[in-house]
């Protein structure tokens, strides 16, 4: 299943009412409402397109979001929810997918690029393989705290089977695109790399 997180207040959600009401009547829509604070929205594919697009009529004179928080949504989904928040600053950007495919991750460097995200957090299980490396470091060039998790380990950080060197050196390439990064935290625990980054206030 699918679902979307969004942090939206108790007006905006009463202008979206209408949209829900109708989404929540399928059998596969479930939507939680978190003490007046937070919508849980968890919707089948087919209606994820018309549901963002009552999103983006919601987010339409709006200039920023505070949370997003997305699990197990595709790349081709994602590309759509880029689209319907392509004017709205995200604050703080979660992403939990058991596996990050590429499709997943050219859509998250896409957005990484155009959303100015003040934070970024990614769960997944496949962090270890290079390939997805490199491309979450494309990521955070954009993205001034990055914060990556692997969800085979119960640590709070991710850890990466690269060495200290090669990160140092894709923090110098991140620092190059992004010159707002000062800090890059390395520490070494059971020999698991953990690391996090973070930018100039």
């Amino acid at each position: 299943s699918n679902s979307l997180h969004i942090d939206i207040d108790m007006p905006k959600r009463l202008m979206l009412l209408p949209s829900l009401n109708t989404l929540n009547k399928l059998p596969s829509t479930k939507i939680l409402l978190d003490n007046d604070v937070q919508l849980y929205l968890n919707f089948p594919m087919a209606d994820c397109k018309r549901f963002f697009k009552e999103l983006a009529k919601l987010f339409l004179h709006e200039s920023s979001l505070t949370f997003l928080t997305l699990k197990d949504i595709d790349g081709s989904t994602l590309s759509l929810l880029r689209y319907t928040l392509r004017n709205v600053r995200i604050i703080c950007f979660t992403v939990y997918q058991e596996i990050m495919d590429e499709e997943t991750i050219n859509s998250l460097m896409s957005m990484s690029q155009t959303h100015n995200f003040c934070s970024f957090s990614a769960y997944a299980k496949n962090f270890a393989t290079y390939q997805i490396q490199e491309s979450v470091a494309k990521i955070a060039k954009f993205a001034p705290n990055i914060f990556l998790h692997d969800l085979k380990s119960s640590e709070e950080n991710v850890y990466f089977g690269l060495d200290k060197s090669k990160w140092s050196n894709i923090f110098c390439e991140m620092r190059r695109a992004n010159n707002k990064l000062h800090s890059l935290k390395i520490r070494n625990k059971s020999n698991k790399l953990f690391f996090s980054i973070s930018s100039v206030p």
